[in-house]
């Protein structure tokens, strides 16, 4: 295991509302990758924190959300190719930022986006 589940707690006021098998489909693609937790920027969110950081409260909320920090470049398509491996349904890159988004939103539009 690459990570914990407490990992994905909200770090506004440490809930953790992760869907079990969101969790599972994040740590498989954290061990391929050969990461740690570190990389993880964001899990779950409480309400308040995501209105507080301006999220959609269409995913993090909802426990099957994360943002990841990730390298441009050879980096970031070794990590796409795991995420869609692993059938997460969302990636959605943003670049300059230095982080992607994934989820497993089944309300959600799949693919990969640009934000």
């Amino acid at each position: 295991m690459s990570l914990k589940i407490e990992d994905l707690a909200c770090s506004h006021c440490g809930k953790n509302g992760t869907i079990h098998s969101w969790f599972e489909k994040l740590d498989m693609i954290f061990y391929f990758m050969g990461w740690k937790a570190n990389r993880l920027l964001s899990g779950y969110r409480c309400e308040a924190h995501e209105r507080a950081v301006g999220g959609t409260g269409r995913n993090h909320p909802k426990g099957f959300a994360a943002d990841v920090r990730v390298s441009p470049g050879a980096e970031l398509k070794e990590f796409m190719a795991v995420v869609f491996s692993r059938d997460v349904r969302r990636l959605i890159v943003y670049p300059g930022r230095g982080f992607v988004h994934i989820d497993d939103n089944p309300d959600r539009p799949e693919g990969l986006w640009f934000g």
